[in-house]
């Protein structure tokens, strides 16, 4: 059975509550749960009802959320308690009711429901909402063309940012509950290893979404966005040669640095001079280290590293230098100190690890 929900409600600032009981009404305005004769909106229902049809089974969590749900969804006005029986509630639900030539919607499977709200993995009912919440917000996110260029309408690539704020959770949550759904092989998701260079900081590029059923949607539209551009354009900044040759000198003057200091010699370079290239190993190490972090954050949340990712990871971590040796050289930052012209940006295809540690290597 399919659901029809309406896009602006279910990514509304409503209680998970709420949305449960929202969810639970429009499944019951199906043929599952006939209303009370063919020509009006009042429906005669129980929260037990709702409940069992929507999930399978009549969980103490569910009913106690469904009937918070419902007087949140009476206050604001989207039913209305016509009458109250011994087993069940008399509702109005003509709000309920979608245009679909109107009104934006989000259609999702009601096993797609079941699967999540009866997932065993995780033990709260209020949890299991919560996911529910976010799978429908992100299938909210995607692309409604019919035309296979763009997906057919099975595939979304908003970033993650604004499928966290459709969904009113946390971006660390999102993150979270991108595994819980793939792992649960409902929806499937697309990693591009295209970075983007941004003010000297690699970037993640963001990534491309399906249901599982349509991973192979979601695959070739990823690859072909990679390859043609169609999504982003990956950039890199490009020095001139003057900036190069500095940068080149700078590292070449640490070296030198780093030499005297370990054969007890005096430095042969005036104090700005060792300034300045303390402030250039500085800013370097603090890109390197903002990449590792990156990376091993990834990395544990996935679980493993390959073999390619801990080259890479190893590679950025032999680039750092030490810089304790320099320490009273130091340089205080004056207020008026203008950033490094990075010059325009190259565009250029895909960029391998071995690439992107050679291009750090030159800065």
């Amino acid at each position: 059975m399919t659901l029809f929900l309406n896009k602006e409600t279910v990514t509304s600032d409503m209680s998970d509550n709420a949305l449960l009981a929202y969810v639970a009404l429009r499944h019951a305005m199906s043929d599952s749960i006939a209303l009370v004769g063919k020509s009006t909106t009042k429906m005669y229902v129980s929260s037990e009802q709702l409940c069992y049809n929507l999930t399978g089974n009549i969980a103490a969590g569910y009913l106690s959320m469904i009937n918070k749900g419902i007087s949140e969804l009476q206050a604001r006005e989207m039913i209305t308690l016509e009458d109250a029986g011994k087993y069940g509630l008399i509702f109005d639900v003509e709000k309920l009711y979608l245009d679909t030539k109107k009104q934006y919607f989000v259609m999702i499977e009601e096993r797609e429901v079941r699967k999540i709200l009866n997932c065993e993995q995780i033990t709260y009912c209020n949890k299991r909402v919560s996911l529910m919440r976010y799978f429908i917000a992100l299938i909210s996110t995607f692309d409604n063309s019919a035309s296979f260029e763009y997906g057919a309408g099975k595939i979304g690539h908003m970033t993650i940012d604004f499928i966290a704020a459709q969904a009113h959770t946390s971006l660390r949550t999102a993150k979270r509950y991108n595994d819980e759904l793939s792992d649960m092989q409902i929806i499937y998701i697309y990693r591009t290893n295209d970075k983007l260079v941004v003010d000297g900081k690699l970037k993640q590029i963001k990534n491309t979404y399906s249901r599982y059923k349509d991973k192979d949607i979601c695959i070739n539209f990823g690859e072909n966005s990679e390859s043609q551009g169609y999504i982003h354009q990956v950039v890199i900044p490009r020095k001139n040669k003057e900036q190069a040759d500095r940068n080149r000198s700078l590292g070449a003057k640490y070296n030198a640095l780093l030499n005297w200091h370990t054969d007890g010699r005096e430095y042969k370079y005036d104090e700005d001079t060792i300034r300045e290239v303390y402030r250039y190993v500085d800013n370097k190490n603090k890109q390197l280290n903002e990449l590792i972090s990156e990376k091993e954050e990834e990395c544990k949340r996935v679980g493993k590293i390959s073999e390619s990712e801990q080259k890479y990871l190893d590679g950025l971590k032999e680039q750092l230098r030490d810089l304790d040796f320099l320490e009273e050289y130091k340089p205080i930052p004056a207020k008026d100190k203008t950033q490094e012209v990075w010059g325009d940006p190259l565009p250029v295809d895909d960029w391998s690890d071995e690439e992107l540690l050679y291009y750090l290597d030159q800065l």
